[in-house]
């Protein structure tokens, strides 16, 4: 059984944690388009445009297969400044292509050079560090 694409969680009282999970292929196939990603997409620019602390280069709201073609899920993918990325680069590289999962938002992917490169092939970021 796949965890792709995410379904719907119901609400419980308990705080999840984010699982992350690192799936054998990663494929950007296009922008997240639509009534409530745009929403969520002018929220989040003005939350980040608004912080004096940059931790963002670059967010995208992309499409992504992970080798289920039929099944798409929706990923908010960043790449951080540079003073943050050194250290996780260095620490913890193996981790750059693991999705994080938490409740009912959008997956979270920490963007590596490499990925960013194909992921602006098919999508334009909708936050960029001025």
């Amino acid at each position: 059984m796949s965890n792709f694409p995410r379904k719907q969680e119901s609400s419980s009282e308990w705080v999840e944690l984010p699982e992350v999970i690192t799936p054998p292929h990663i494929e950007f196939v296009g922008e997240a388009t639509g009534p409530d990603e745009d929403k969520f997409k002018d929220r989040t620019r003005r939350l980040f445009a608004a912080q004096t602390t940059q931790i963002f280069r670059r967010m995208y709201l992309a499409r992504v297969s992970f080798g289920e073609p039929s099944a798409l899920s929706v990923v908010v993918c960043v790449r951080h400044v540079d003073t943050i990325e050194q250290t996780p680069q260095r620490g913890f590289k193996h981790m750059f292509s693991e999705i994080q999962r938490s409740g009912k938002f959008y997956d979270w992917m920490t963007l590596a050079e490499e990925q960013e490169q194909e992921l602006r092939k098919v999508c334009k970021p909708f936050y960029e560090l001025a």
